[in-house]
């Protein structure tokens, strides 16, 4: 399949202003939404792992761990390049390189950063927040799980007041 270089360059461009703090999570969520993925599988995949490393509910700057810091730096690289994807779910062994097909051809690109003035991975500023109880319960990869329980404690209200009247 053939590689959209300026739609590339595009979410590259974004990425690097996200982790430069230069936009916040919204303003990333909707310059990723502008750039389509249907030509570029590679970027259409990667664009969907990319949305898995951020809260699209909640409006922050670039947080989260230092492993997934690296691979927001590994994708951004990546997307400078021309390279397809190898595979469609990586295994445990292969996050610690993916994007790229090895950690040699990682190696071989990681030269690309260089040019995007990136901080480095502070753990005060870019570590996940901290949440009260609810809302670490709340807070999960699924999003789904926040609309159930939504609707669940609407029917539950509902419910409760169904009694009283009655």
């Amino acid at each position: 399949m053939p590689v959209d270089r300026p739609n590339r360059d595009r979410a590259a461009d974004a990425l690097a202003a996200y982790l430069r703090g230069e936009i916040d999570n919204w303003a990333f969520d909707d310059e990723l939404d502008r750039v389509p993925g249907k030509d570029d599988r590679s970027l259409g995949k990667l664009r969907y792992w990319l949305w898995l490393c951020y809260d699209d509910i909640e409006r922050h700057h670039a947080r989260g761990t230092p492993e997934g810091w690296e691979f927001l730096c590994r994708a951004l690289a990546f997307l400078r390049t021309d390279l397809e994807l190898a595979y469609e779910k990586p295994t445990e062994e292969q996050w610690n390189f993916v994007p790229f097909r090895s950690h040699e051809q990682w190696l071989g690109h990681k030269h690309l950063l260089g040019a995007e003035n990136l901080p480095a991975y502070d753990p005060i500023r870019h570590a996940p927040r901290r949440r009260w109880w609810f809302n670490r319960f709340m807070s999960g990869e699924l999003r789904w799980r926040r609309v159930a329980a939504a609707v669940a404690a609407f029917f539950l209200i509902v419910y409760l007041l169904t009694l009283c009247v009655a």
